[in-house]
């Protein structure tokens, strides 16, 4: 039953379809059309910032985690505001920030500091829900087996979500990192999962008209999450949105416009071992991609270690770079990162410049030799990674490197190699023959 009619109007995702249907040559064309004015824009998570926070809670040093103390003191919330209307000249056009009524970075006892941020400095504030660090969440909370404890979860979310509504975001964030299960015989992996887009979609039934933006993880801090890998995230949008009741609802999904959307993490996808291009376009061709969270770690790692971006595997920031390019990204490169050993304004800084810097030397790509070489690959073999080597290198160096292949217009086709194989007839009178006999 509603509570709260949604206001905000949604942002029309539409235009990430094409991503899945172009051509090379539709590719080459879009993109030579949306890279030459492209930049950046830049959210932040409020959450790795220093805070203050109730002294019940352990957490009260940035970069503090299970192994030792925080290195770096916590920050008043109007410093880390007024530290954010710094970074605003350098792309910064959001902040996001955790609802929990007690220690969530935003709630009841400061929202309305958080409102006059918004409305004083024009810089968006994106609502997520912390249901992960309360401990009635030990056993999940929109997935508890407990309706005391997923009826918690609802009303959080619901929170959430009018929130959203009233700082202008058409969305909301779950990280379902606490509904998930330590592996076991006998638990009911299924019924779980209803249980939880049940919670989800009666949440958004409260308030029709608002979205829930997923951010899919594998484990971390449960073992196994539910629906954790990124093909799972649209198993979970399709529960949630054929529970989905309310009349506004049901007439935005008759529209084709999804209510669940995604905001995938560079991180996640690593322990996941999924590629950014492969996160990102899952998404967008549904036209649900509606934020990324971007940091860096060493692939093969289990855990989320939110590394700066570039710092450990910069091909990550390469592929998201151009991966967006392709999609026709028009939203937020969103910071999530751990900077346990910096000031939290000059992490901020190192991850805008990587993604800009980035950004910028991709730009002095042939695009259209990019897109033909790697997705007609029978041609120019080896071509693409010599212009990305290139790409790197100093300007000044480029000269000492062996000249570039020669590039030969591919073809759309490809010649096969001839494999003798039995007419289908004879196969099928074979096959009877044999079995009859």
């Amino acid at each position: 039953m509603a509570i709260y009619v949604a206001t905000v109007p949604l942002t029309d995702l539409s235009y990430q379809r094409r991503v899945a249907t172009d051509t090379p040559e539709q590719m080459i064309a879009h993109l030579n059309a949306f890279v030459p004015g492209y930049e950046p824009r830049f959210s932040a998570g409020d959450w790795f910032a220093g805070k203050v926070v109730p002294p019940t809670h352990t957490g009260t040093r940035a970069g503090q985690i299970r192994f030792h103390e925080g290195y770096r003191g916590p920050m008043e919330l109007g410093e880390k505001f007024e530290m954010y209307q710094r970074l605003q000249k350098y792309g910064l056009a959001a902040v996001e920030a955790h609802y929990h009524p007690e220690f969530g970075e935003i709630n009841e006892k400061n929202v309305e500091q958080w409102l006059k941020f918004h409305k004083d400095t024009g810089l968006r504030v994106k609502p997520a829900l912390n249901a992960h660090w309360d401990r009635n969440a030990e056993w999940g909370m929109l997935s508890s087996p407990y309706p005391a404890a997923r009826k918690t979860g609802v009303e959080w979310l619901v929170r959430t979500m009018i929130l959203a509504d009233l700082l202008g975001e058409d969305s909301a964030t779950v990280w379902p990192g606490i509904e998930g299960y330590k592996p076991k015989p006998g638990y009911n992996v299924a019924a779980a999962r209803e249980r939880f887009t049940d919670s989800v979609a009666e949440s958004m039934d409260q308030v029709p008209g608002k979205r829930v933006s997923a951010e899919m993880k594998p484990a971390e801090p449960q073992q196994v999450i539910h629906f954790g890998q990124t093909p799972d995230g649209l198993v979970f949008a399709y529960m949630i949105e054929r529970k989905l009741q309310d009349p506004k609802n049901r007439e935005i999904l008759a529209a084709g416009k999804p209510l669940v959307v995604f905001g995938p993490e560079i991180g996640h996808g690593i322990i996941e071992k999924v590629r950014p291009a492969q996160m990102f376009m899952t998404y967008a061709a549904e036209s649900r991609l509606n934020h990324e969270h971007h940091n860096d770690a060493p692939y093969g790692e289990a855990i989320d270690w939110d590394e700066n971006m570039g710092t450990v595997c910069a091909n990550n920031t390469e592929e998201s770079v151009v991966t967006n390019w392709m999609i026709g990204y028009r939203g937020l490169i969103g910071i999530d990162i751990d900077p346990a050993h910096m000031d939290t304004e000059r992490a901020i800084l190192n991850n805008i410049d990587a993604y800009r810097s980035t950004n910028d030397r991709m730009k002095r790509l042939d695009l259209d030799k990019l897109v033909l070489a790697a997705n007609l690959p029978n041609h120019n073999r080896g071509y693409d990674e010599a212009m990305m080597t290139r790409n790197r290198a100093h300007p000044d160096d480029v000269g000492r490197l062996s000249p570039m292949p020669d590039w030969e217009v591919p073809a759309s086709d490809m010649t096969l190699a001839g494999r003798p194989m039995m007419p289908l007839d004879q196969l099928i009178t074979l096959s009877h023959r044999v079995m009859k006999a």
